[in-house]
């Protein structure tokens, strides 16, 4: 019976999936080719010209647990191409027939089960595949995607990297939603090939990602060595910032056997450039008195666009009401280099729209329909996903450089004194 509710659709291929989890540690090879053949055609001849009991969802889902449970076994997955598939060396092709012999038997309904195995499984890859992009639901996709992850490079690599490399159309990006680019990302790291990471670092690409999918991406690239010199070439470069490496990825990174050494003088020479220089320049005003009062006058001018302090201010960047045990001199360093330091969840994002519009803000939210910006003075921009041309994330916080510019010495020792009030 089709079912059309998503959760019971995620329930169910769940089900499938710890199904044939349990199936591929506990059974033999051929108990294995059985329990998959009861739900083909090809092995139930009567069923031919009824609808298909079992989808090739759900076979997708049941695929990737017997992977799973294979796995666990110690079995090495077979790479995927036109003539095999990753279960080969666990599900064995025993019977040598030529594509003459196999087609007579198949129409004499004697095709002998190894075989029956061995092409739908082979069919159930190329269908997954084929469905990462389609409009279908969600768990199905998700669970198609979770599958080209357990194949190779050379068959799932493009269809997955689809997914995550805007071609401009409003299709695509309607498809393209942050949870699917996120598994979509998963899928890729396992396929442990050295293109993944050249791809997705590819500055167009490293642009257009949201804070999900950048997470996902450098959860993925730093967890393999094999991608280390790519990520630190795009450091170098200045496609990716290096404040959006956190310290735990810096080390690893620099304990890489080659390009480790590039990787710690990359970060040693990381101290906000000039802006350093202003902040070394700026420590007298640490040594002013300051008034409080005052401050809370311009902390309303110069700040409370973005941020919240106490009642007043807009919630857009970080709320600063809990400062005040902060150092004053940390206080400093980050109203004069605000890029020293950048939270994912405050990257800026640039979104242009079909409408030749451009909005510049934090992501507040994003669903498959629509995201959401935060905009300075509290403002909210609600967009479409099909009304979005374009979305690039910035390299630099949206506070803005040389706001100490804006106010005299006496004005910034105020305005210290204000939030460690």
């Amino acid at each position: 019976r089709p079912v059309r509710n998503g959760a019971v659709q995620q329930s169910y291929l769940t089900t499938m999936k710890e199904l044939g989890r349990i199936i591929a540690q506990d059974c033999t090879p051929a108990q294995m080719i059985h329990f998959w053949n009861l739900g083909t055609q090809m092995a139930q001849p009567e069923l031919r010209k009824e609808p298909i009991r079992i989808s090739v969802w759900e076979r997708a889902a049941f695929l990737n647990g017997l992977i799973l449970g294979a796995k666990k076994k110690g079995v090495k997955l077979t790479a995927t191409h036109p003539d095999a598939h990753p279960l080969r060396n666990f599900i064995p092709l025993t019977s040598k027939l030529t594509p003459a012999e196999i087609k007579a038997q198949y129409e004499a309904n004697k095709l002998p089960p190894d075989v029956v195995a061995d092409f739908t499984i082979k069919s159930t890859l190329r269908s997954a595949r084929n469905s990462v992009e389609a409009g279908i639901s969600l768990p199905r996709r998700f669970a198609a995607i979770e599958l080209m992850g357990h194949t190779d490079f050379g068959f799932a690599g493009d269809a997955l990297l689809r997914l995550l490399v805007p071609r401009g159309d409003l299709a695509d990006i309607a498809l393209r939603t942050p949870d699917i680019q996120a598994a979509a990302v998963q899928a890729l790291g396992n396929l442990n090939a050295a293109r993944v990471s050249k791809a997705l670092l590819e500055p167009k690409a490293w642009a257009s990602f949201t804070p999900t999918v950048r997470e996902a991406v450098l959860g993925i690239i730093t967890r393999s060595a094999l991608h280390h010199p790519a990520l630190i070439d795009a450091l170098e470069k200045g496609t990716v910032p290096v404040h959006a490496i956190t310290p735990s990825r810096r080390k690893t990174l620099e304990r890489h056997k080659t390009a480790g050494a590039r990787a710690k003088k990359l970060f040693a020479q990381h101290t906000g450039g000039d802006r350093m220089k202003a902040f070394e320049a700026a420590k007298p005003i640490l040594k002013l008195k300051g008034d409080a009062a005052n401050g809370a006058k311009i902390f309303t001018r110069a700040c409370a666009t973005c941020h919240r302090h106490g009642d007043s201010g807009h919630a857009v960047g970080p709320d600063l009401t809990g400062l005040r045990n902060q150092p004053a001199e940390a206080l400093l360093l980050h109203i004069i280099v605000p890029n020293q330091e950048v939270y994912p969840q405050y990257t800026m994002y640039e979104v242009d729209t079909v409408e030749t519009e451009t909005f510049a803000g934090l992501l507040a939210a994003e669903t498959p329909l629509q995201i959401t910006l935060k905009l300075p003075l509290g403002l909210a921009k609600t967009i479409p996903r099909k009304d979005i041309k374009a979305i690039r994330a910035s390299s630099i916080s949206l506070m803005p450089d040389l706001l100490e510019k804006t106010m005299t010495q006496q004005e910034l020792a105020d305005l210290l004194a204000f939030l460690k009030k």
